[in-house]
């Protein structure tokens, strides 16, 4: 079968958790964008930060793509276009947020706004969280803590950390998608944006079937991508929820290039 597309995770599948890009997978992946194969990162990532390299290792060029923040902001890493944003609406940005501070006071939260330069937060325990999605955004933007604010603007994605399922639902009405998994970090979505709709998204852009497609990914934010393509695999170090919805479960980690390995074996017939 020819593949036309590939989706690919960065934290845990192509990069390392809040780091670069594994070495071993930059090679496979430009071999295969110059055999005609569309290269998409799906990421949970902020698009522009310069710890995703995508910039230094030359994927800024045309058959390359990214569905950031979960899908939520869609472009064309050939000139950085945006070809689409879909958003949590202020009305619900600030109805989440009241439901923080008036019924979940023990949650880390992080938010990704509309403005690059104004972000939202609030840390009850250890600052991990905040200092982890600092990362992603730029120096100079502004951390807002929510207890000490008002008029909350739309945003790309929610962060929390120490929710639950009880929470999740109290949430659930402000018309926003929750990808979770016991004892990880939440990630929130507007209702119906995810990497799935991002999928979705490209096969229709290119006219692409489900079956020409890898998509690649290790966590619960990964399950809508696996849940739409006929070819979903997952690292050896993935989660439950993503390992139970894969074609294929890898006997390789991230930290062994299994991107690499499986454009290798899929598109290339080389094999792992």
């Amino acid at each position: 079968m020819k593949f036309k597309l590939l989706l690919i995770d960065m934290d845990g599948t192509c990069h390392t958790p809040g780091g670069g890009i594994i070495k071993s997978n930059i090679e496979p992946i430009k071999q295969a964008h110059d055999a005609g194969v569309i290269v998409v990162f799906a990421t949970g990532r902020a698009p522009f930060a310069e710890i995703n390299e995508l910039e230094k290792h030359g994927f800024y060029q045309d058959g390359y793509y990214l569905a950031a923040l979960n899908g939520s902001w869609i472009i064309d890493l050939k000139d950085q276009t945006t070809l689409e944003k879909n958003l949590i609406s202020a009305q619900n940005v600030n109805s989440v947020i009241n439901v923080i501070k008036t019924k979940q006071p023990d949650i880390d939260f992080f938010a990704y706004s509309e403005d690059p330069m104004e972000n939202y937060i609030y840390n009850k325990g250890p600052l991990t969280l905040m200092e982890f999605e600092k990362k992603f955004i730029d120096r100079n933007s502004k951390l807002i803590n929510i207890m000490d604010f008002e008029n909350f603007k739309s945003c790309f994605k929610f962060l929390l950390r120490n929710s639950n399922e009880n929470f999740h639902q109290e949430i659930s009405k402000y018309d926003i998608e929750i990808h979770w998994e016991p004892g990880r970090t939440a990630e929130i979505n507007r209702a119906g944006i995810h990497k799935g709709f991002a999928v979705n998204y490209f096969m229709k852009k290119f006219n692409i079937n489900k079956d020409e497609i890898i998509a690649m990914g290790d966590g619960p934010n990964d399950v809508s991508m696996l849940k739409v393509v006929t070819h979903g695999v997952v690292p050896s170090n993935a989660c439950d929820s993503a390992k139970a919805n894969a074609f294929e479960i890898s006997k390789y980690s991230y930290q062994e290039g299994f991107v690499g390995k499986i454009i290798n074996k899929y598109i290339f017939n080389k094999g792992e």
